[in-house]
């Protein structure tokens, strides 16, 4: 687009000292048409050492992304913050989790845990947890390449799109699985 304006986005943050939580929620409004996106959603890079464990309120215990949810089930699951993303050899987006009510970081040390819920009552389309931001992931070629940070990088997305790829010789996404921006959306934890 060369710099032009393609939307807005409003963010709100409250910050509640005698409960010890933090609330925030953001809209973008799209103001252009847009190609399909991946995901709407937020990262969070939360600094600490000590969260080992991922505990989550939704689909699981594998994997599942939108088109690709049917083999998991809805429970509560904890699992080694390290297993959370699946160690492709490529290393790529992995370890979503669908339909997400709650997911907490515990913390294995005096540290407090960190808990994200969603502020509305619909689960988080997709949340997902790993020691490596996107943009290491993104740029490393190998698996054992992956240098591991003290930083955990919490995604929590209101839309995901799905995978594709259901068979060899057709690996595009189905339609019904596409995000299109054409009006506002958001997410609010």
């Amino acid at each position: 687009c060369g710099g032009c304006r393609v939307g807005r986005i409003a963010l709100h943050v409250a910050l509640d000292c005698n409960a010890c939580t933090i609330s925030t929620a953001y809209v973008l409004t799209p103001e252009v048409a847009w190609p399909p996106v991946a995901r709407v959603g937020v990262c969070a890079e939360i600094v600490s050492k000590g969260c080992d464990t991922v505990r989550w309120h939704g689909d699981g215990p594998h994997e599942c992304y939108p088109d690709r949810r049917e083999s998991a089930l809805p429970g509560i699951y904890d699992i080694p913050l390290n297993a959370m993303a699946t160690p492709y050899i490529k290393p790529s987006e992995s370890g979503a989790r669908t339909n997400v009510r709650q997911l907490t970081l515990v913390s294995d040390t005096s540290s407090p845990h960190i808990t994200f819920s969603p502020l509305h009552g619909e689960p988080f389309a997709c949340a997902s947890a790993r020691r490596a931001s996107m943009s290491r992931v993104m740029h490393t070629s190998h698996a054992d390449e992956l240098a591991v940070e003290d930083s955990v990088y919490v995604h929590l997305d209101s839309m995901h799109m799905g995978l594709g790829g259901d068979t060899s010789w057709a690996p595009h996404t189905k339609k019904p699985w596409l995000i299109s921006l054409r009006k506002n959306v958001g997410v609010a934890f």
